[in-house]
C-alpha cells in the first residue's frame, strides 16, 4: 500500500514539469494574439436616404470610442455594444464592438476613414474603404427583382399610371429573413395629393412567404386606397422602420431600413368631357326607387336615387333634380353603405327625398342623366334613369264641400232653453280700477291695427322679392354668407368639416352676386363675373377658391383653418365695398 502510494507520488512529480511547460506555452500563445481594429458596415452599396450601421471592433484589447463624424453620413443613434471572448486550442481572443446608425445624405461614394488607437505604445490602425452610394430611384416591380435583401421595405401599388380619381391600392410591406427581428417603430407617409381611405385590417404580424426560392417573413403594416386629386407625377414618399435583432441570448444590434418612394403618373380625363360627368370609376350604376305606386295629397312618400358600384362614391354630390311645382320636396338624407378592402372601395350612396304632393293628378318624376369615365374600358359611359310617373289622388281631408262631425264627447247638452241675464253683481268692479286701466285698454285696441300694418308691409316686401328673384338673391348673398361663415367658424377644430362648409358658402355667395342659376355656375363663369364687377379682386378669388378646393381633397397641403377663415372674411368685405351692380 505504502510503496504503491510512493510510486503514484513519484509519477506525479515527474508530470509536474510537463504541466508547467504546457501552461507556460498556453500563456505565451495567448500573449501572441496581436491587437487590431476592424471597421464594417451593415450594407454596401447603399442608397441616398437609407440608414446604415457602422461597427468598430477592437480585437484583443479594450478601448473607448467617441461617435465618429464622417462626411456624407448623418448620425442617428447609438452606440450599442457587444463583447465576445474565446479560448480555442490554448489561444485566447476577445472582441469589443461599438455599432452606430447613420443616415446616408450624400449622392456620391463615401470614404470611411481609418480608425486608430495606441496599445502598449504600439499604434494600431484600421483599413480605409469606400461606401458605394447608388442613385436614388424608384423601387423595381416585384416581377423584375433579381434579388431581395434580408431586410427590405417595399411600397406595393396596384398601378403606376392612372387618371384623376382612379383608385389605387397601396400596401406598406416589410420583407425579413432575420430571426428574432423586433420592430420598434415606423412612420408611414401622408400621401399628399391623394384622397386616402384606410383598409380595416388586424394588427401587423409575420406571415411566411417563399419568394424566388427564399423564405421570408412578411408583415403588411397598412393598406390604403388612394384617389389622385390632380394631374402630374405624384410621389408616395418612402417610409422608415427601426428595429432590433437579437444575435444571441445576451446581445443584439439595432437595425433600420427604409423604402424607396414610388411615383404615380396621373393623367387628366380625356377630352371632350361630357356634361354632368361624375369622374372616374371602375364601375357605376344609378337607379331610382319610389316607395309607393300611388300617392295621396298631403301625405308623404319617398324617392331614393342610389349610386352603386366601385370607386370613391363619397365624391358623388347631390344631383340637381327638377320636381313638379305641386310637390313639396325636403333636402335629401344621404345614406352610405361603403366597404373599403384590399380590392378598393365598393358599395352605394343613396339620396333619399321626402316628397309631399299638394294637388291631385298624374305627375312625371324627375329624370336623371349623367356619365362617368370607365377606367377598365377607358371610355365614357352614360347613366340614365328612365321617365316615371306617379298618380296622386285627393285625400279625404282635402275633398271639397264635405262636412265633418264632432264626436259625442264634444257636444254639450243644456238642461234649459233660456238663460237669463244676471243684473246683480256680487263683486262689482271699482271705477278707480277702470280708470287705471284705460291706458292698457287703449294700447290693446291699437295692437290689432299695428300688427295688420306690419303684416301688410311684410307681404308687400315678399311680393317685391318674388318679382325680382335674382336681385333678392344678390342682396341676401352677404347675409347668407355671414351665417355660413359662422357655421364654418364652429368647425375650426375639424379641417374636413370646416373646408366643406366654407367652400360651399363661398360658392353660393358668388352665384348670388353674379346673378347666375346653379346650373349656369361654373368656375370660369363665376370668375368672369368677378372680373366684370370687381376686376381688382379676380385673382384673389381665383386663388381662394383653388386653395379651398385643394384643402377639401388634400388636407395635408392646406393652410390652418383659422388663417384661411380670416383671409376669406377679408376678401368678402372687400368684395362688398367694390362690387359694381
Amino acid at each position: 500500500m505504502t510503496s504503491g502510494v510512493g510510486r503514484l507520488g513519484l509519477a506525479a512529480l515527474w508530470r509536474l514539469p510537463v504541466l508547467l511547460w504546457m501552461f507556460a506555452g498556453w500563456g505565451l500563445d495567448g500573449a501572441a494574439q496581436e491587437p487590431a481594429i476592424e471597421v464594417t458596415v451593415g450594407s454596401n452599396p447603399v442608397r441616398q436616404g437609407q440608414d446604415v450601421q457602422l461597427t468598430v471592433t477592437f480585437k484583443n484589447f479594450t478601448s473607448r470610442s467617441a461617435t465618429p463624424e464622417i462626411a456624407g453620413l448623418q448620425y442617428r443613434y447609438g452606440p450599442s455594444t457587444s463583447r465576445n471572448s474565446q479560448w480555442i486550442n490554448g489561444k485566447s481572443s476577445s472582441e469589443l464592438s461599438y455599432t452606430w446608425t447613420y443616415r446616408v445624405l450624400s449622392d456620391e461614394d463615401i470614404t470611411i476613414p481609418p480608425f486608430e488607437a495606441t496599445v502598449d505604445g504600439k499604434r494600431v490602425v484600421s483599413k480605409s474603404f469606400k461606401l458605394k452610394v447608388l442613385e436614388r430611384g424608384e423601387q423595381q416591380r416585384r416581377g423584375a427583382r433579381t434579388a431581395m435583401e434580408d431586410l427590405e421595405l417595399v411600397i406595393e401599388v396596384s398601378d403606376r399610371k392612372v387618371v384623376v380619381g382612379e383608385p389605387i391600392v397601396a400596401s406598406f410591406v416589410i420583407y425579413n429573413r432575420h430571426n428574432g427581428l423586433d420592430v420598434r417603430g415606423y412612420e408611414l407617409p401622408s400621401c399628399d395629393g391623394f384622397w386616402k381611405e384606410e383598409v380595416d385590417s388586424p394588427e401587423p404580424s409575420w406571415e411566411p412567404k417563399v419568394i424566388e426560392g427564399r423564405r421570408y417573413n412578411v408583415a403588411n403594416l397598412r393598406t390604403v386606397v388612394l384617389f389622385p386629386q390632380k394631374t402630374g407625377d405624384l410621389v408616395i414618399e418612402g417610409f422608415q422602420m427601426d428595429g432590433y435583432i437579437r444575435t444571441s441570448f445576451f446581445s443584439g444590434q439595432n437595425i433600420s431600413a427604409s423604402a424607396d418612394p414610388v411615383t404615380i403618373q396621373v393623367e387628366g380625363l380625356p377630352a371632350p368631357r361630357p356634361a354632368g360627368n361624375l369622374g372616374a370609376f371602375p364601375r357605376l350604376d344609378v337607379l331610382m326607387d319610389v316607395s309607393a305606386g300611388e300617392a295621396v295629397t298631403n301625405q308623404a312618400f319617398t324617392v331614393d336615387l342610389t349610386f352603386k358600384g366601385q370607386g370613391n362614391l363619397k365624391f358623388v354630390r347631390e344631383p340637381d333634380l327638377v320636381w313638379p311645382k305641386d310637390f313639396e320636396v325636403f333636402d335629401p338624407e344621404v345614406k352610405d353603405i361603403i366597404v373599403t378592402n384590399r380590392n378598393g372601395e365598393t358599395g352605394s350612396r343613396t339620396f333619399s327625398y321626402v316628397v309631399i304632393p299638394r294637388a291631385p293628378g298624374v305627375f312625371e318624376l324627375p329624370t336623371y342623366r349623367a356619365s362617368y369615365y370607365d377606367v377598365n374600358k377607358q371610355e365614357y359611359v352614360s347613366l340614365d334613369v328612365p321617365q316615371r310617373t306617379i298618380e296622386v289622388k285627393r285625400g279625404v281631408e282635402a275633398a271639397g264641400n264635405t262636412m265633418s262631425y264632432n264626436a259625442k264627447s264634444d257636444v254639450q247638452v243644456l238642461n234649459q232653453d233660456i238663460r237669463y241675464i244676471n243684473t246683480e253683481f256680487s263683486r262689482p268692479v271699482l271705477r278707480e280700477r277702470i280708470d287705471r286701466r284705460k291706458g292698457v285698454l287703449a294700447g290693446g285696441m291699437m295692437l290689432g291695427p299695428v300688427l295688420l300694418l306690419g303684416a301688410w308691409g311684410v307681404r308687400r316686401r315678399r311680393d317685391a322679392e318674388a318679382r325680382d328673384v335674382v336681385g333678392t338673391r344678390r342682396k341676401r348673398a352677404a347675409s347668407k354668407l355671414r351665417r355660413e361663415l359662422k357655421e364654418a367658424r364652429a368647425h375650426l377644430g375639424d379641417s374636413n368639416k370646416f373646408y366643406e362648409a366654407i367652400g360651399k358658402g363661398l360658392e353660393d355667395y358668388l352665384i348670388a352676386k353674379a346673378q347666375l342659376s346653379r346650373s349656369e355656375a361654373t368656375r370660369g363663369s363665376l370668375l368672369e363675373a368677378v372680373k366684370g364687377a370687381a376686376p381688382d379682386l379676380a385673382q384673389a378669388w381665383d386663388d381662394l377658391l383653388s386653395d379651398a378646393e385643394m384643402a377639401r381633397f388634400a388636407p395635408g397641403a392646406a393652410a390652418e383653418p383659422k388663417a384661411f377663415f380670416e383671409r376669406a372674411e377679408k376678401l368678402v368685405s372687400q368684395t362688398e365695398s367694390t362690387w359694381k351692380s
